[in-house]
This record gives C-alpha cells, sequence and structure tokens, in this order.
C-alpha cells in the first residue's frame, strides 16, 4: 500500500502468540483495512483489504457473507477490533460512511479472508443529519456476542450516543433494536438513567469506549460536547434495559455528578 494515506481510525488486539492485529483505514482508497502480523515486530506481514472495494481486484476474494462488502463506498472510519475467546478469529466494527450506518465484520479464520467473512449492518443511518457508525467501541460478551456502542446523528451537531447487545455473533437482525443512553436530555426512554437523569440535549457520545466487567455489564466513557464533559455510564444489567443505570459527570463540570442542569458545564 506503498504512496497511500494510511493508519488512521487504527484499533489493535494481540493474539496469543503477542502478533498484533490491526484494523485501520485507508483515507486514500476509503477502505477498512486488516493486518494480522506474522511476528511481534510486524516486520512479517499481509496487509487486507476488507471493505469499501472498487472492485472484486481490489477485493479479489468474493463479497463475503450476510449483507457483504460494499463496493466503491467509503467505508471503515472509527473501528474497534477484538478477538473471539474461543477461535482467535478478529471481529470489528466499524462505519460504512457512504451509508451511514454502523457495520460489524466476523472473521472466519485468522486472517480474515473475506470471502468466508460474515459482513452485516447493525444499526441502518439514514444520511449525513442521522448518520449511525461515528465511533464506535467492541467488546464481546461470554458467548462472543458483540456489545457495540457508538453514536449516532449529526456529528457536531447532535449526536446520541447509542447501544446494541447482540443476540448472536453475527449481529444480524439487529437495526431497529438500539438504544439511545444519551443525547436526549432526561427521558423515559431515550435517557440512560430515566426521566429525571443526567442525560444532555444535543451533542454527545464522542470519543465513547466501552468495556465490560467481571458481571458482564457494559460500562461506558464517553465526552459530552454539548456540556464539555466527560462522562460515564454505568449499566446494572448486561443489556442496559430498564432505563435505570447510573450516569455520572466524572469532570470538566461544577459538581460533577449532579449538575445536570446545565447544558454548558464544561
Amino acid at each position: 500500500q506503498n504512496n497511500q494515506d494510511l493508519g488512521t481510525y487504527s484499533s489493535m488486539v494481540l493474539d496469543s502468540n503477542d502478533y498484533p492485529v490491526i484494523s485501520y483505514f485507508n483515507e486514500t482508497d476509503n477502505d477498512l483495512m486488516f493486518v494480522h502480523c506474522g511476528n511481534i515486530y510486524c516486520s512479517s506481514r499481509t496487509p487486507v483489504r476488507l471493505d469499501g472495494c472498487f472492485s472484486t481486484t481490489d477485493c479479489p476474494n468474493g463479497g463475503g457473507n450476510g449483507d457483504g462488502q460494499v463496493n466503491d463506498q467509503p467505508t471503515g472510519q472509527y473501528s474497534s477490533i477484538r478477538l473471539n475467546s474461543s477461535t482467535g478469529y478478529p471481529v470489528i466494527s466499524y462505519r460504512e460512511n457512504g451509508g451511514d450506518d454502523t457495520k460489524l465484520v466476523r472473521c472466519a479464520d485468522a486472517n480474515c479472508t473475506t470471502s468466508s467473512a460474515y459482513f452485516y449492518i447493525v444499526d441502518n443511518g439514514v444520511n449525513a443529519l442521522d448518520s449511525s457508525g461515528i465511533y464506535t467501541s467492541l467488546q464481546l460478551d461470554s458467548n462472543n456476542y458483540p456489545v457495540i456502542s457508538f453514536g449516532r446523528g449529526s456529528f457536531g451537531n447532535n449526536l446520541d450516543l447509542k447501544f446494541v447487545h447482540c443476540d448472536d455473533v453475527n449481529c444480524a437482525g439487529e437495526t431497529g433494536n438500539t438504544i439511545t443512553l444519551d443525547g436526549q436530555g432526561p427521558s423515559a426512554t431515550l435517557c440512560a438513567e430515566g426521566s429525571s437523569g443526567d442525560c444532555d440535549s444535543g451533542d454527545v457520545g464522542w470519543y465513547n469506549k466501552l468495556q465490560l466487567a467481571s458481571d458482564g455489564d457494559p460500562v461506558i466513557s464517553y465526552r459530552s460536547h454539548a456540556a464539555g464533559d466527560l462522562k460515564l455510564i454505568l449499566c446494572n444489567d448486561n443489556n442496559c434495559a430498564g432505563f435505570n443505570e447510573s450516569v455520572v459527570r466524572v469532570d470538566g463540570c461544577t459538581g460533577c455528578d449532579n449538575d445536570g442542569s446545565s447544558s454548558s458545564t464544561g
């Protein structure tokens, strides 16, 4: 990939040999890229173009399974990679820029051969004003089912923090099953903490990072751009269901965890 603009939106894990496994974005061709290094120094490597391919020449191994690859569409920003705990095979969440979607690829081998990989749209965005997949963060539960946090809306203007806990390894059929955790203000159905919760109205969900506690409950850190605050959501169940989670302001505010009355506290 010489003479191309590479390496933005990278995400990395280490395999059982401590060899780096990396997803990243090709800015020149607007494609999702992947590499499984052959040693700890990554001096042995064969990059793979996973999605967004212009033609079968760019992606010679076929269109994949499920929803498949997209052709000649900007794809692969905001990737987040994990390895299946049973097989060691990569799973990657990312943004399909051309379709404004949150997407997932589940590889069927360690090197992510595209012809055997499974590609699924997790959340189907509409357009630039209702765009999905901004800042995706991925974890796998004890069944290796994907758990994803991401932004949806108008970036820089009105971005919501969204969440989905998939009910199979492919995250198939989840479009429409995502929930809003923050970005619509206190709400019985659009705020993780409910109608009296400390949720902001406007642009939130930036730089979100998801981890799973030892009991499988999600914990998400993120920036509320509307308030200028670092926030944290601690879910009290594996699905962040019930809108009775804890929303905490960690830094950037006066009073921090109890100043939700202000729309700009940072």
